[in-house]
Formats: C-alpha cells, sequence, structure tokens
C-alpha cells in the first residue's frame, strides 16, 4: 500500500508538468493560428483598398474631362505588415509586367510598401494590383489652389516614400543612391513611380482624381497620347474643413 502510494506521488508532478507544456503549446499554436489570420485578413483588406482605388483610375481613365472621383485609402499596421505608402507603378517592359494580362507592352500597378524592422521596404506582393486601363494615362500632382491646402509633402515622384522633406522630387527629397539601400526598384529607363506616403498623423488619405485635358509621353517616355490624371490626398479633417468652406462660400 505504501509502494502504491508514493508511486501515486511521485507520478503526480510529472503528469502535472506534462500536462502544462502540452497546455503552453496548445495556447501558442492557437496564437499563431491567430496572428496568422489577422495578417491575411489584413492583406485582404489592403487587397480592396488597391482595387477601390483602380476603379477610380479606370473611371476616370474612360471619362470625359472634367471627371472628379474621390476615395479613401488606408496605411493599416497588422502583424509584420506596416505599410507605410502605396506606390502608383508604370513599367514600360513586358517582364514587369507579368502579373498584368494583357498589358505587356506597358502596365500601371498599384505597390503597397511594408516597412520593416530593418529600416527598408518590401513590396507586400499579394495586394499588388493592376490598373486595368483600355489606354495610356499620366499621373500628375494636382497643383490647383485647393489642393495646395492637402498633404502634398506625402507624395513624390520617387521610388521610396517622402519621410524627410515636403519636395516632390526625387533627387530633392533621397538620393539614389540611399534609395537604392532601402528599396528594390525597377530601372527609371524602363519604370515611373509616383509615391504616396502614409500621412504624418492617423493612417488615411481621402484622394481626390481629376481628369484633364490629354498630353504625350508621361507613361514611362511612350509617345502615345495620354489621358492626365491628377491626384491631390486630404487627410479626413483636412477634407472637412475644405467642404465646410466651401459650403459657406456657396451659401454666403
Amino acid at each position: 500500500m505504501r509502494i502504491r502510494l508514493r508511486k501515486s506521488q511521485v507520478e503526480a508532478p510529472i503528469e502535472l508538468f506534462v500536462a502544462v507544456i502540452i497546455l503552453t503549446m496548445s495556447m501558442a499554436l492557437a496564437l499563431n493560428v491567430w496572428n496568422s489570420m489577422q495578417e491575411q485578413q489584413c492583406v485582404a483588406r489592403i487587397k480592396t483598398t488597391m482595387s477601390r482605388v483602380q476603379n477610380a483610375l479606370v473611371s476616370i481613365a474612360i471619362s470625359s474631362p472634367p471627371t472628379t472621383r474621390l476615395e479613401t485609402i488606408d496605411f493599416p499596421s497588422c502583424g509584420q505588415y506596416n505599410i507605410k505608402a502605396v506606390q502608383f507603378a508604370y513599367f514600360s517592359k513586358p517582364e514587369y509586367c507579368r502579373l498584368c494580362p494583357g498589358q505587356s507592352a506597358g502596365c500601371w500597378q498599384l505597390i503597397p510598401l511594408s516597412y520593416g524592422a530593418d529600416g527598408t521596404y518590401s513590396a507586400l506582393t499579394d495586394a499588388i494590383t493592376c490598373v486595368q486601363t483600355s489606354g495610356p494615362i499620366s499621373l500628375s500632382w494636382d497643383d490647383s489652389a485647393d489642393c495646395s491646402s492637402g498633404s502634398g509633402g506625402s507624395f513624390n515622384y520617387c521610388p521610396c516614400p517622402n519621410d524627410a522633406t515636403q519636395s516632390h522630387s526625387c533627387e530633392e527629397s533621397v538620393s539614389y543612391d540611399s534609395c537604392k539601400s532601402k528599396i528594390h526598384f525597377v530601372d527609371p529607363e524602363y519604370a515611373r513611380y509616383y509615391s504616396l506616403s502614409r500621412p504624418p498623423s492617423g493612417n488615411t488619405f481621402i484622394l481626390r482624381f481629376a481628369s484633364s485635358s490629354t498630353g504625350a509621353g508621361s507613361t514611362g517616355g511612350s509617345d502615345k497620347i495620354a489621358k492626365i490624371i491628377n491626384v491631390c490626398a486630404f487627410t479626413p479633417k483636412q477634407w472637412n474643413d475644405l467642404t465646410q468652406s466651401a459650403n459657406q462660400q456657396s451659401s454666403s
């Protein structure tokens, strides 16, 4: 009887230890699955946002000027993804347009950029979206009076996001050597970039796309006539202030 009692006393701590290990492993596995699901949902939301922006660009491209379209764009942080910018990129070589069926001669892509702990940017491949336009388009920063109150410093003509200055020019905002150390990008001879960085506060922009007259040569050096689409970015507060000011002027 004493032998059995001693045996049970020895086995009890061991069984408890095994149970704790199993519980810990189960919780770790459940947490890993949960994080994976959250990241997948995050990527899906980013993809949906890119699709909405793509639809806005296509709508403007097929409409006669003057036409305006508004769309909201978010820069979320979830799991390993920390979206700091979105590239509006045009590629003129077929090898860079494999994600865009039927656009081998040249293609526009919306590319979300995730900022890593090592200080570099990487494209969120699963959320890259092709802009399915039937004809060439050109993007340009909107220089109209009301857009000057928007977040112009978040937009530039460079592969790298504009984190440091208020300049749109890549040469003035960050050198190409510095840019290459932060992100892989296609040679400027075969690509044209328009980068929109996350707003200084918050993570949402309201984009205003407006068409104007057509022009030549802005799609990566193409000699085709392109529809010019002017882009302006506002934070929700800036847009509300602009809307209220316009309403007050119209009612007075």
